[in-house]
């Protein structure tokens, strides 16, 4: 399965490791890795595990679709190896400036008072900005009608416009919004505040404990590649992420870094599958 997605999204993100100093990137030598080319997941998982060949996992390939598609074209467990977990960018709520609630409790139980007529958009049914209304939702027993658009583009411009009252979004595309006021930010989704929206309050800070939501990628390897392979790779991605030009760049667009061992990265994809996985049931999520 190709994903394409746009500027400052998990795919656009991991590529910026690619482009520190050729010279001196810790990746040269690999003829063929994810941050050179996404050739897709199921076509990796295919692919011969000798460890040059490798897949690009975020949050929606890799713990939203295993919950959504009945069969995606692979088994994250059985096709799959994790290599390492590199970072996430948190999403944020985001309300027409004239919506009167000023926080999610606000909104909730504005919610909970005019069930079904609050509207929210999204780029698209399924991706982490939906999945985190879906959470809120889940988790507060609440109702709002859901307008996927086709792109986040649009559905940023209708919110700004007052055409439909809120969405959450990937922070990096919503950021120059809340600057200029044309949107009106309610909450992070974020571990901690974000530098980059610092007067904006995290859900945990307002009440919703363990209410960290990211739109987080890494790296796997297809199944059976040998262990020091993946050993190398985990290595040479986490001198990268150690790299000051890459951290850089990377928190330029509000990555919050990650790194570590491949057994770091498999726990959080199991406990993310399991999250997502009992909201899609609970709210009975579909795609046509």
């Amino acid at each position: 399965m190709s994903v394409r997605e746009p500027d400052g999204t998990p795919s656009k993100l991991t590529s910026r490791l690619r482009h520190t100093s050729p010279g001196s990137h810790p990746l040269k030598g690999f003829p063929c890795s994810a941050l050179r080319r996404c050739i897709g997941t199921a076509s990796v998982a295919r692919s011969t595990p000798d460890g040059y060949t490798l897949a690009e996992c975020t949050v929606g390939t890799c713990a939203i679709i295993p919950g959504l598609v009945k069969n995606p074209g692979y088994d994250l467990a059985k096709d799959f190896v994790p290599v390492i977990l590199i970072g996430g960018v948190a999403n944020v709520f985001v309300v027409t400036p004239t919506f009167p609630p000023k926080t999610v409790k606000e909104l909730v139980a504005l919610a909970k008072a005019r069930p079904g007529q609050i509207v929210f958009g999204s780029g698209g049914v399924g991706n982490s900005p939906h999945m985190t209304v879906e959470l809120l939702k889940y988790r507060t027993k609440i109702d709002m009608l859901h307008v996927p658009y086709k792109g986040s583009g649009p559905a940023i411009i209708d919110v700004a416009g007052g055409q439909i009252q809120m969405m959450v979004e990937n922070e990096p595309a919503v950021v120059a919004h809340v600057k200029s006021k044309r949107l009106r930010a309610l909450a992070g989704t974020g571990p901690q505040r974000s530098a980059a929206l610092a007067e904006v309050p995290t859900m945990i800070e307002q009440g919703y404990d363990d209410f960290v939501v990211e739109a987080w990628f890494g790296v796997l390897a297809p199944a059976k590649t040998p262990r020091a392979a993946v050993d190398k790779l985990n290595a040479a991605f986490n001198t990268a992420l150690q790299n000051a030009k890459t951290r850089k760049r990377l928190e330029e667009v509000s990555v919050n870094i990650a790194g570590g061992a491949p057994e770091k990265f498999g726990a959080h994809m199991k406990a993310e599958i399991e999250k997502w996985g009992s909201v899609i049931k609970a709210n009975n999520i579909t795609v046509e």
